[in-house]
């Protein structure tokens, strides 16, 4: 069994939070940097419209999608994002609906999954929602079919062009770098 010199692990436990520290303080600058410029594009300032969504989930969301123009509908949107139901059916037996298929971007999802437990704790009518799928299928299954409806929402945002309808004007001020 290999023994650590005390000397090391001394400096090397003492090292580790100078450099978490430095590290953080670098992340804080960059996130500060990015939303200093993304908040010059209009889909992140219309996407930040949606209480709990901040400039990274809406940045996010914004460079996932690209041009909204390339989905027809809202379903092919979720269906990018892959929050959309497994189906499987065969012949005239009913069609059985399993889990989300989890194909397309990887990185959004997540992203919406978060708005959507932030969202499960403000009041508003997808907070209604949440809920009402909670105490019928549990707060996981919930916490997805209201990221499902979030996608939906964005998809109706970017397309026509409109703010959050059930937004808080004053939550605005609060989410962008000063």
């Amino acid at each position: 069994m290999l023994s650590r010199s005390p000397r090391i692990s001394a400096v090397s436990s003492f090292a580790m939070p100078m450099n978490s520290i430095a590290l953080a303080e670098e992340l804080a600058q960059v996130d500060k940097s990015l939303a200093k410029t993304a908040l010059q594009d209009p889909r992140i300032k219309r996407l930040m419209t949606i209480t709990g969504m901040d400039v990274t989930m809406a940045l996010s969301i914004v460079v996932a999608v690209d041009d909204v123009e390339r989905f027809s509908s809202p379903e092919k949107l979720v269906s990018y994002f892959g929050l959309d139901p497994r189906v499987r059916q065969s012949g005239d037996k009913p069609a059985y609906h399993g889990r989300i298929t989890k194909h397309g971007r990887a990185h959004a999802r997540p992203m919406l999954v978060k708005a959507a437990w932030v969202i499960s704790g403000v009041p508003g009518p997808l907070r209604a929602f949440f809920m009402r799928i909670r105490d019928k299928r549990g707060k996981h299954v919930a916490a997805v079919a209201t990221a499902r409806k979030l996608a939906v929402i964005v998809w109706q945002m970017l397309t026509k062009a409109e703010d959050y309808i059930w937004s808080r004007s004053w939550i605005g001020s609060s989410k962008s770098w000063n």
